[in-house]
């Protein structure tokens, strides 16, 4: 029963148009800023943690921002969820530093897609889908009977999905070496003993060390990518960011930094659509409080 309420929640949103949809994620976006709540907690704190130089009243206006557009962020995957290839890829209405892609691609070497929590990631799966085979690691979702909804909707274009788990990892191993692609996200904190500390926004934050493992093992070309949101629900802007050589690095925490450091690139480009109400920086190292 929970399952399909959450399918007909969902389907009534897709009924809305884009600009529509949006708005109602405005909506309750406002509503999330006036009354008192995790995502608003954590949001300034983030925010104060990652730009300590900037005014109380700039830090204040970023995390408004931010939890409008995460609100956006879950009315849009209603209409991602639901409606055709055709009319999804349409909302595509720029894309920046193409040639990043095509470098990476010109290798024949498989290629690693990175998508950190920025704009809108669940869309990036459907337009790269439509042009290679593309293999994605997810984690279930906190809802569980979201959990088989969104693994249908991902994969309903072509992707294949992979759970992060040691099968995972095997199944994204085999997928690279048949010179296919794989995409996965950066800036999780990955389990106890998955990662290493390493500078996000100059502050020791838990990092995976999978990407670098994965990239290092035939140096893999990687690239970054992130959906810009347009406003009034126009559409979208698709960017491409390169990394730097320190990916392949053999020391943990200089790849860590380097994938940190090309996160931090893409928010800088719209740091109003990053997902601030995440918390980054749960684990600590030995000895540090909570910052939560």
């Amino acid at each position: 029963m929970h399952a399909f309420l959450l399918k007909t929640l969902l389907k009534s949103i897709a009924l809305l148009p884009l600009p529509l949809n949006h708005l109602l994620g405005r909506l309750l976006g406002e509503l999330l800023w006036l009354l008192p709540s995790r995502n608003k907690r954590v949001s300034l704190i983030n925010i104060r943690l990652c730009y300590p130089e900037k005014s109380r009243q700039w830090q204040q206006k970023l995390a408004k921002q931010s939890l409008i557009e995460s609100s956006k962020m879950l009315t849009e995957t209603a209409a991602i969820w639901n409606w055709s290839s055709k009319r999804l890829l349409k909302l595509v209405k720029q894309t920046s530093g193409e040639e990043h892609l095509l470098k990476a691609q010109a290798a024949n070497k498989g290629l690693i897609i990175v998508a950190p929590h920025i704009g809108t990631w669940e869309l990036i799966g459907v337009y790269l889908c439509a042009q290679q085979p593309l293999t994605m690691m997810f984690h279930p979702a906190k809802t569980a009977a979201l959990t088989p909804i969104m693994l249908q909707a991902r994969e309903r274009f072509g992707g294949k999905t992979t759970p992060t788990d040691t099968s995972g990892v095997r199944t994204l191993l085999r997928t690279l070496a048949k010179g296919e692609s794989i995409s996965l996200l950066p800036d999780q904190e990955p389990s106890q003993g998955g990662g290493v500390f390493s500078p996000f926004f100059n502050i020791p934050a838990s990092t995976m060390t999978l990407l670098s493992r994965l990239a290092r093992k035939k140096k893999t070309p990687t690239v970054f990518v992130f959906m810009e949101r347009l406003p009034k629900g126009q559409g979208y802007h698709l960017h491409w960011l390169p990394i730097d050589d320190r990916l392949y690095d053999t020391d943990p925490i200089i790849s860590a930094t380097a994938v940190n450091a090309a996160v931090e690139q893409c928010i800088a480009l719209k740091p109003s659509q990053y997902l601030w109400s995440y918390k980054r920086f749960r684990q600590r190292p030995e000895g540090e409080p909570p910052l939560y």
